[in-house]
């Protein structure tokens, strides 16, 4: 069994820790502010974002740093692994869920059946008042 694990950076390139710190959501899209802090030798350097949302718009990417020059700023977009369901980890998750859902049928089916006595009970109840 093997885990998916990310591609790791491209060679010479550093992966950059950079949270979203602002999002304004507007009618059909929204804009995102990541930052993030890497210090570097003097020279070039590739930096690597992960995680950023594949629908973003290319021209609407941009970067910015304090001491340096940005040279360039693009999106490459990858196929994701294909999950095969024999992660061990998904398939504790999906156990877990399956139990929780047997769990909740067992107490569901059991109101149903109390809802049930209950029904018989009144109706009882009902005949001996009009008797």
């Amino acid at each position: 069994m093997s885990t998916a694990m990310p591609d790791p950076a491209p060679t010479g390139a550093a992966d950059v820790v950079a949270p979203i710190t602002d999002v304004l959501v507007l009618e059909d899209r929204a804009r995102v502010t990541r930052r993030g802090e890497v210090r570097l030798a003097a020279g070039q350097a590739r930096l690597v974002v992960r995680g950023v949302a594949p629908v973003l718009v290319d021209k609407t990417l941009t970067a910015t740093c304090d001491g340096a020059t940005v040279v360039d700023v693009r999106c490459v977009r990858a196929l994701a692994p294909w999950r095969t369901g024999d992660d061990v980890d998904a398939g504790a998750a999906a156990s877990t869920r399956g139990a929780d859902a047997a769990a909740r049928a067992a107490e569901l089916d059991a109101a149903a059946a109390a809802v049930a006595r209950l029904v018989a009970e009144v109706e009882v109840a009902e005949r001996q008042v009009a008797d």
